[in-house]
């Protein structure tokens, strides 16, 4: 059934917190999810009024300090705030405490996690733009279609440069285009690359088979175990693992632009994350003065 936008409401706001979970909705089907995953409305009133919106990638401290000072009605996390089952709801400090708060001030909470990674926009799909991928295709389809690479719906993205590169070339312009100042990698000497699957976020070690079979000479990803570092290497894959935070909020921009599209008038705020990138790249700078 297709949700239409709400009425003005009589105190003068324009959307609901149903406008945007319906939006969030058509863009990452909750469908999409893995099944471990709680995505979608976590708290809140879905007939309340809506004007402002912060985007994070978790309900840290400090963006639920922000979403206070700007008056945000509704913070859209990637990690679900409310994960595992909850023995208590108290106040007091961490998650559980932000809750509370949250709950006790009338305010929502959105998560788009599995399903926003699995989405024909979503998180890799804006990793490899920002990386400057092209040609793109799913890497791994979404299981639960037979026609989920088709439609854009799966993990991972693969794509070509546009002119020739090299691994250490194309490390440095992860360095600068994510803004990360390290890398975990599992090469130590250069070799011309091509072709480049992306991951955001975590890299599942089920995808190791079909990558081997998958003609890419580099795999870029949040996060990568050791031992599947190792297992890419066997497969004459080279691997950059650069930070779980730093592949998964280059998703925001997109996000941020769709709801304007869908929801003009939202105001929408973005929580940048920890800046520990900024941190280690001023004390390195530092060191080579």
């Amino acid at each position: 059934m297709k949700t239409m936008p709400s009425m003005p409401a009589a105190d003068g706001s324009t959307w609901k917190v149903a406008d945007l979970v319906a939006a969030m909705n058509r863009l990452a089907d909750p469908d999409w999810a893995e099944s471990w995953d709680n995505v979608g409305l976590l708290l809140g009133d879905p007939g309340a009024p809506l004007r402002r919106v912060l985007l994070t990638l978790d309900l840290t401290a400090p963006a639920m300090k922000q979403a206070q000072d700007i008056g945000a009605d509704l913070i859209l996390t990637h990690h679900p705030a409310i994960f595992t089952s909850l023995s208590k709801l108290t106040a007091g400090p961490g998650l559980t405490g932000r809750l509370w708060q949250l709950a006790r001030a009338g305010k929502a909470c959105l998560a788009a996690h599995t399903n926003l990674d699995a989405a024909p926009q979503g998180v890799s799909a804006a990793l490899a733009d920002r990386l400057g991928l092209t040609g793109c295709q799913v890497t791994i389809a979404w299981p639960g279609a037979a026609d989920a690479a088709a439609r854009g719906i799966g993990y991972g993205r693969t794509g070509v440069l546009t002119s020739a590169n090299s691994r250490f070339s194309f490390t440095r312009r992860i360095n600068q285009r994510l803004e990360t100042a390290g890398c975990f990698l599992n090469f130590d000497h250069d070799a011309e690359i091509h072709r480049i699957a992306v991951f955001g976020g975590s890299f599942d070690g089920e995808w190791l088979e079909a990558l081997s079979q998958s003609q890419v000479d580099m795999v870029v990803a949040g996060e990568i175990k050791h031992h599947h570092l190792l297992a890419l290497r066997d497969y004459g894959i080279a691997a950059v693992a650069a930070g779980h935070e730093a592949t998964e909020r280059v998703v925001w921009p997109s996000v941020g632009a769709y709801l304007s599209r869908c929801l003009p008038g939202l105001e929408i705020d973005l929580n940048q994350g920890l800046d520990y990138n900024t941190v280690v790249a001023g004390e390195s700078q530092t060191i080579a003065d």
